[in-house]
């Protein structure tokens, strides 16, 4: 008999003791009434018998339920994410979900637990040493392995099923992780997950083409959310051509950073795409800090969509000026929120500070959306070990906030929204008049 089912048995037994007691009950009484009660009462315990005998065929076809991971595995738990824990996760967007995973650490036998007592005194005295206090490794430290994994996703958007990132199948680690190289990592695309609603994730495990594990990750709910869309116009001086490739880096990251859809495209294009733009690489005249201008080339690029009939308008403009010679190195200035619209950028090349100039593009950006002061420097660094780039699928060492002072040097690829502000741009986001799929 399989020792998975025997609760089932122990229930159908106490069932049928059951009914053999009412049988007696309805046979000694006399009383009408309470004959007809333990006659009902019997009819539903036989039902009950028959669905659980039932349960227990079932259980003894199906065979022994699967361990969440083989034997010689450890699990360390899971996360679903995307950037840091605490974030309300987003539909659209790509999602990481992985298993924590390692090596079963070995088994350690105290070498008191091999020898007797009188062994174990004698030795002792002779060494000059308490042999309870000497461990002995009775196992290898044989790594685990794994050749396949795969996760069922379900929910609104239907039914997927995804390969794992497993590396190279061989996991050495002993304590949790948070490298994507000691992991089972899944890779989920913002359009498996497109539509709002909770979504259940199912990772199984193979080796040898045999299952031999399978683990729930939960039922996560994924939010509502607008896309961004901007329009880039060049301050003054002519953007230096070999420095466009930074300026679609930057847009790369501000579309990690915000709680939006995954994808990039031109407006008129791709309208599932997250954040969209229209770059005019005409430099227009202007002076900060006033934005008349910039707003007035905001109202006029619209006012030229809705002629020609095109399906995008821009929420927000973004300029962008290159640091001349002999000028300061400069940072940017913004609209605050919760309703701004203009952002504006400097590219400094004096030392040149392209590593940082997608995250100063997605802080100033951020003050359309948020009232919030900066950072401070008590503030800066997250502390946050699960932090994970999921446009370089890597973890992230040294993750810090993006909105850290008035000109935030973090390397782009490492800034990260805290929980509060993702939330809020989200919640700011869907009043905007933009695409989504908050319909």
């Amino acid at each position: 008999m399989s020792a998975h089912c025997q609760s089932i048995r122990d229930e159908i037994e106490t069932l049928e003791q059951s009914i053999e007691l009412l049988d007696i009950q309805i046979q000694n009484t006399v009383d009408p009434i309470q004959k007809s009660a333990l006659f009902r009462f019997r009819k539903q315990s036989l039902s009950l018998l028959q669905r659980k005998r039932g349960a227990l065929k079932a259980c003894e076809e199906s065979g022994p339920p699967l361990p969440q991971v083989p034997a010689d595995m450890s699990d360390f738990g899971s996360e679903v994410t995307q950037g840091i824990p605490g974030y309300e996760l987003v539909a659209g967007k790509d999602t990481l979900a992985r298993l924590f995973v390692g090596r079963r650490p070995p088994v350690v036998v105290m070498a008191s637990e091999l020898l007797d007592d009188a062994d174990s005194d004698y030795s002792s005295k002779a060494l000059g040493f308490d042999l309870n206090s000497l461990p002995i490794h009775s196992l290898p430290f044989n790594p685990a392995r794994i050749d396949y994994a795969e996760l069922e996703i379900s929910g609104p958007s239907g039914t997927t099923v995804i390969p794992g990132d497993i590396g190279d199948g061989v996991f050495s680690n002993d304590t949790k992780s948070f490298s994507e190289d000691d992991n089972i990592n899944f890779y989920i695309r913002g359009r498996e997950i497109s539509k709002p609603g909770r979504y259940r994730f199912t990772a199984r495990l193979y080796r040898n083409g045999t299952l031999v594990g399978e683990k729930s990750l939960g039922q996560p709910q994924f939010h509502p959310t607008k896309d961004l869309r901007i329009l880039v116009v060049v301050e003054i001086f002519p953007f230096p051509a070999e420095k466009w490739e930074i300026l679609f880096q930057a847009l790369e990251d501000l579309s990690r950073i915000f709680p939006i859809r995954s994808g990039l495209a031109p407006l008129d294009g791709d309208q599932e795409a997250g954040l969209r733009y229209r770059i005019e690489p005409i430099p227009i005249d202007f002076a900060w800090p006033d934005r008349t201008p910039v707003a007035q080339r905001l109202a006029e690029f619209n006012q030229e969509q809705s002629a020609a009939g095109r399906p995008d308008r821009a929420e927000h403009v973004l300029t962008i000026r290159t640091q001349q010679p002999g000028e300061m190195p400069l940072g940017g200035s913004a609209q605050s929120g919760p309703n701004g619209s203009i952002a504006g950028v400097t590219l400094n090349v004096d030392p040149p500070m392209d590593n940082s100039f997608g995250t100063l593009v997605s802080h100033e950006i951020a003050h359309n959306f948020l009232t919030v002061p900066h950072v401070g420097d008590e503030g800066v660094a997250l502390n946050e070990p699960a932090a994970f780039d999921l446009v370089a699928r890597k973890s992230v060492g040294n993750p810090r906030a993006l909105m850290y002072r008035i000109y935030n040097l973090t390397p782009s690829g490492t800034a990260f929204l805290v929980p509060d502000s993702w939330r809020t741009i989200r919640e700011r986001l869907l009043t905007r008049s933009s695409t989504g799929n908050d319909e």
